[in-house]
């Protein structure tokens, strides 16, 4: 499998400490802020990618520079029972669910696999 990886930053803090954000959770285009991104947080926010690797809780930083997939085949946690050629959308988490309706499609579940079970996903964003 390849990847294609673009920098970014990931803007995820409460009072200068981050919360943990785990390796392939769906990360969403911060609206607010050019050039970064957030954990998606419902099946409605734009797509920006997959992280590669996660933060650490409790890291006190501001920004971190991060790698993106922002195309291609890459792994992604599942927050639900996925079925292979399932379309997916993000969840609360930042996980990859079933879409449904007028969901943001992040891309197609390559794999079947069951919440919290890294799974592989091909991106469509």
């Amino acid at each position: 499998m390849s990847y294609d990886i673009h920098k970014t930053i990931v803007t995820n803090k409460i009072d200068n400490k981050v919360t943990e954000i785990k390796n392939y959770t769906l990360l969403a285009m911060d609206t607010t802020n050019a050039n970064k991104v957030l954990p998606a947080a419902a099946p409605t926010d734009v797509p920006a990618g997959v992280l590669k690797c996660g933060i650490a809780p409790n890291a006190i930083i501001t920004e971190h520079a991060v790698e993106v997939v922002v195309e291609k085949y890459t792994r992604v946690i599942y927050g639900a029972s996925v079925t292979r050629g399932d379309k997916l959308t993000s969840d609360a988490n930042g996980f990859a669910i079933t879409a449904t309706g007028t969901d943001e499609v992040w891309g197609v579940a390559e794999s079947t696999g069951v919440v919290n079970e890294v799974g592989t996903i091909r991106l469509t964003i």
